[in-house]
This record gives C-alpha cells, sequence and structure tokens, in this order.
C-alpha cells in the first residue's frame, strides 16, 4: 500500500513544478530507499547525511515499511498542520533538542511525513 505525501508547505513558485522529485525527498539505507515530502527533514546529523539521495536506490519500500526497517536512526517529530504551514512556531526547546540528538528528524502529522516551512523552526532558533 502507497500513502500519499502530505506537502502542505509549498511556495507558490514551485506550484508550476509538479515532477516527483520536486516535491519529494529520497532517504536510502542499504538495499532499500523511500520518498517523504520535501521539506519534511528537520534535522540531519552530519553522520546520516548519505541517508539523503537524488534518485531511489535498490528496493522502494513504502514508507511504513522503511521506518520499520530503519528506526534506530530516525526520529519522527510531530507536528500540527499550523507548525508546517509556518502559521505557528514549533517550541524552542523542541527544536533546541533536536541537536541532542543522533537522530535524521522527521517531521510527521498523525504518523505520515509533512513538509514544514523553514519560518515554523527558524523562528525558535533565531530565539535563542
Amino acid at each position: 500500500m502507497l500513502l500519499p505525501l502530505i506537502v502542505c508547505a509549498q511556495d507558490s513558485a514551485d506550484k508550476g513544478k509538479r515532477s516527483l522529485s520536486s516535491i519529494a525527498t529520497v532517504l536510502v539505507r542499504g538495499e532499500h530507499s523511500t520518498r517523504i515530502p520535501k521539506g519534511a527533514i528537520l534535522h540531519i546529523p552530519t553522520r546520516l547525511s548519505d541517508r539523503v539521495s537524488s534518485s531511489l536506490q535498490g528496493e522502494y519500500l513504502s514508507w511504513n515499511d522503511f521506518l520499520r526497517k530503519n528506526r534506530s536512526w530516525i526520529y519522527l517529530q510531530e507536528v500540527t498542520m499550523k507548525q508546517a504551514a509556518g502559521k505557528e512556531p514549533i517550541k524552542q526547546q523542541v527544536v533546541k533538542s533536536w541537536k541532542t540528538f543522533d537522530k535524521m528528524v522527521i517531521a510527521v502529522n498523525h504518523g505520515d511525513p509533512v513538509s514544514v516551512k523553514p519560518k515554523a523552526y527558524q523562528l525558535a532558533e533565531a530565539e535563542e
């Protein structure tokens, strides 16, 4: 079962470009890969930067199957749709905590990856 990509935080300039590669980010680990919405990755530790790719590699897995196999290096940050749209900031202490994780932080809404406008978490970083 393929889950839809939830993309709510697109800029108006991107609306004319609707190719999958323009709205999705590829995560890769070993022989498996999956797609999540661009903007869903909130934090990437340096050691995990090679897990982001420009193209699918190996066997494509649904988000849930990929997460099940790779839970050890992925942290899910639940966000509201207002936060995803950049209308409400993510709390400062939450944003600060990502830097202490040795995991990739992916925004989700009800468990599904969702893109987040950067201003939702950059506002919190600016308050430091």
